[in-house]
């Protein structure tokens, strides 16, 4: 047995932790309450007014899409949403066609991506799980990629290869902005 141990254990706590408990504790209060009100600053949604938005014609039926044309724009995408209407969208728009690939970090609600090249064509639709980080990538080079709610397209009958007309107006709609 360790004689030192035991009787380290029975002696009192250093007065220096007693010595002014109220300034401590109003110290504890202070911080608790600076992480209480940051905390929610940080889960609440960015702002999303201000993007430029358009109506584009997608099979049979037209969305409103918000014009995601800047890097900024394209970063935040659906982020911390917590819904889109059915008729709502986001166009997310590149000056030059290379492969793309989208991801989930964030968002809330599950989506439908089609990858649509420069000439309006889908080459690919990806449905993508919400707050993931796996990549969905498109098949070929876009310049466009249309986010839906999950299983819009397969809902209105929309595959790949069929054309998306109205890009340019949108990609105009955003330089215009």
């Amino acid at each position: 047995m360790n004689h030192d141990a035991g009787h380290a254990r029975s002696r009192p706590a250093p007065a220096v932790r007693h010595r002014h408990p109220a300034r401590w504790r109003a110290g504890l209060v202070v911080l608790v309450a600076a992480v209480a009100l940051a905390a929610p600053a940080a889960a609440t949604p960015p702002e999303h007014d201000g993007l430029p938005e358009t109506t584009l014609e997608v099979g049979e039926r037209e969305l409103t899409v918000e014009l995601a044309a800047d890097d900024a724009s394209r970063s935040q995408g659906l982020m911390f949403r917590e819904a889109l209407a059915d008729d709502r969208g986001m166009l997310f728009i590149w000056d030059t066609p290379d492969r793309r690939a989208m991801w989930m970090r964030n968002t809330l609600i599950p989506l439908d991506v089609a990858f649509i090249d420069g000439d309006g064509e889908i080459t690919n639709i990806e449905t993508m799980a919400p707050e993931t980080t796996r990549l969905h990538w498109s098949v070929a080079p876009i310049e466009y990629a249309l986010e839906v709610n999950a299983q819009w397209f397969a809902q209105h009958g929309i595959e790949a290869g069929e054309r998306i007309p109205g890009l340019d107006a949108a990609r105009e709609a955003a330089r215009d902005h």
